[in-house]
C-alpha cells in the first residue's frame, strides 16, 4: 500500500506565536515608554505652572539701606513695614549701614554697582532696580508700591541673593541685562545725590523747598561766628596797620585784596576736604558722634573764654609764634617789588589759615559734618560751602574796605571777637547736642 503525506500545521502556528509575541512586547515597550513620557511632561509642565505661580504670588524681597536717626529711612521703614503686614507682597529686608561693616561694605558695593556718584540713605533695591531717597507715602511710597507689584506680576531678576540660613545676609550677584531705573529717574526722590523730602506745605505759603529754611540760616550764623574769631581778627587788624603805612593806594588794596582773596581759596579748599571725607566715612555713627562732642567741647571752651577773656586775646598765636608770622607779613608788605609781595602775601595768607585752624577749626568741622548729614547734589553742597566762606570771609573785607578808605585802624576786630565767642559758643553746643541726640533735626 503506498504511503499518504500529510501536511504539518505544527512550525506555521508556532511562527505565528512568536510573532504575536513579539508584538506584545513591542506594544508593552511602547506603553512605557509614552507612560514615562506623559508622565514626566505632566510633572515638568507642572512645575513650569508652579514656578510662574511662584513669580506672580510669590513676596518680593526689597533691600532698605537705613542709617540710625535718619527721618526719611524711618517714614520709608514704616511704609513698608505696613505694606509687608496688610498685602504680603513683599518681604523688607534691612541692612543699617552704620551697625555692621559686612552692611556697609555692601551698601558701597551697590552703590558702585549702580554707578551712584554720591550714595545716600535710604537706598531701596527691588530686583535690579535702585531707588534713592524717600518723600512721603503719597509719592516715593507708591513708586515703590507699583515697582514691586510689577515684580511679583512679571517676575524681576534679582541681583542681591539671600545667603541661606539668614534673613539679614546678602550678596550681590551680577545681572545679565541690568538696566538703569528709567522710571526712578524722573521722580524726584531718586535722583542720585538728591534729598528725596525737598518741599514741605506751610499755611498761608504754600509748597517751600525745606532745606532752604535751616541750612543757609546755619550757614550764616556759624561762619559769623568763626570769622570773628580773635586769632583771624588780630592778623587782620596788623595787616590794616601795616598798609595804612604803605603810600600807594592802589598798592594797598591789591596787598591786601591778594591776602583776603587766598584766605577765601585755601579755607575753601580745607572745607571742601573735610567734606568729602565725612561724605564717605560720615554714616559711621562714631564719627558723627566724635564730631558732636567736639562741637560741645569748642562751645564750652568759647563760653569760658567770653568770661575770663574779656580782651579777646588769641592763645594759639600768641607769643613768639604770632610775633613770626606778623613780622614777616611786615616784610613781604614792605617789599619793593610788587610781584614778591604778592607773591608772600598769598604764601603768608595760606599759612596764616592754617595757623588759625588751631584757633576755630571745631567751628568748620561742625559745620561740613552738619552738611554731611544733608543728602544735597555736589553743586548743592559746594554752594553752601562757598556761601560759609563768603560770609566768613565778609567782615575781613568790610574792615579791609572801610579801614582803607578811612587811612585808619580801629579796635573793632577785638570788640567783635568777644562777642562772637557767646555768640559762637551757644550755637556750637546747641548744634552738638542735636548731632549726637537728634541728628535728623540738623536734616
Amino acid at each position: 500500500m503506498a504511503h499518504q503525506n500529510t501536511p504539518d500545521n505544527t512550525l506555521p502556528k508556532r511562527m505565528h506565536e512568536i510573532r504575536l509575541a513579539r508584538l506584545r512586547s513591542r506594544l508593552w515597550i511602547s506603553a512605557k515608554i509614552l507612560f514615562a513620557a506623559t508622565f514626566l511632561l505632566t510633572i515638568f509642565c507642572g512645575d513650569v505652572h508652579a514656578l510662574d505661580n511662584e513669580k506672580s504670588t510669590g513676596a518680593v524681597n526689597i533691600h532698605v539701606f537705613w542709617s540710625k536717626g535718619c527721618i526719611h529711612c524711618k517714614k520709608a521703614l514704616r511704609f513698608l513695614e505696613d505694606l509687608e503686614a496688610r498685602e504680603q507682597v513683599v518681604r523688607v529686608i534691612r541692612h543699617e549701614v552704620t551697625g555692621t561693616k559686612e552692611d556697609m561694605e555692601l551698601f558701597l558695593s551697590v552703590a558702585k554697582h549702580f554707578d551712584i556718584a554720591q550714595p545716600g540713605v535710604p537706598l531701596f533695591v527691588i530686583g535690579s532696580q535702585f531707588f534713592l531717597g524717600y518723600g512721603d507715602d503719597a509719592t516715593t511710597g507708591q513708586t515703590l508700591r507699583a515697582e514691586i507689584m510689577q515684580c511679583q506680576a512679571k517676575g524681576c531678576d534679582e541681583i542681591l541673593l539671600l545667603k541661606e540660613n539668614t534673613s539679614r545676609g546678602s550678596k550681590l550677584t551680577g545681572a545679565p541685562s541690568l538696566k538703569r531705573n528709567v522710571a526712578a529717574s524722573r521722580h524726584e526722590s531718586t535722583t542720585p545725590g538728591e534729598s528725596a523730602f525737598k518741599t514741605i506745605r506751610l499755611p498761608l505759603v504754600g509748597e517751600m523747598e525745606w532745606h532752604t529754611l535751616s541750612l543757609p540760616v546755619l550757614t550764616i550764623l556759624l561762619a559769623a561766628a568763626d570769622g570773628f574769631n580773635p586769632c583771624a581778627m588780630r592778623v587782620l587788624v596788623f595787616l590794616l596797620g601795616l598798609l595804612v603805612g604803605v603810600e600807594n593806594r592802589w598798592r594797598r588794596f591789591m596787598l591786601g585784596g591778594a591776602f583776603v582773596m587766598a584766605s577765601a581759596i585755601v579755607y575753601y579748599l580745607i572745607m571742601t576736604a573735610w567734606l568729602n571725607a565725612l561724605l564717605f566715612f560720615g554714616m559711621v555713627i562714631w564719627i558723627r558722634m566724635a564730631i558732636g562732642g567736639v562741637a560741645l567741647g569748642v562751645g564750652a571752651w568759647s563760653l569760658r573764654e567770653f568770661f575770663i577773656n574779656p580782651g579777646g586775646t588769641c592763645k594759639v598765636t600768641a607769643a613768639p609764634a604770632r610775633r613770626a608770622v606778623l613780622d614777616r607779613l611786615k616784610t613781604f608788605a614792605l617789599s619793593p617789588n610788587l610781584i614778591l609781595a604778592l607773591v608772600g602775601m598769598v604764601l603768608l595768607a595760606f599759612a596764616v589759615n592754617i595757623v588759625e585752624l588751631l584757633c576755630s577749626a571745631g567751628i568748620p568741622a561742625t559745620y561740613t559734618q552738619v552738611l554731611a548729614l544733608n543728602n544735597l547734589s555736589s553743586w548743592q553742597y559746594h554752594a553752601y560751602i562757598g556761601l560759609y566762606v563768603l560770609v566768613f570771609m565778609l567782615d575781613d573785607l568790610l574792615i579791609f574796605t572801610g579801614a582803607m578808605l578811612a587811612m585808619e585802624v580801629t579796635g573793632l576786630g577785638t570788640r567783635y571777637s568777644r562777642w562772637a565767642r557767646l555768640f559762637g559758643g551757644v550755637i556750637l553746643m546747641a548744634v552738638g547736642v542735636m548731632m549726637i541726640a537728634k541728628p535728623e533735626w540738623l536734616m
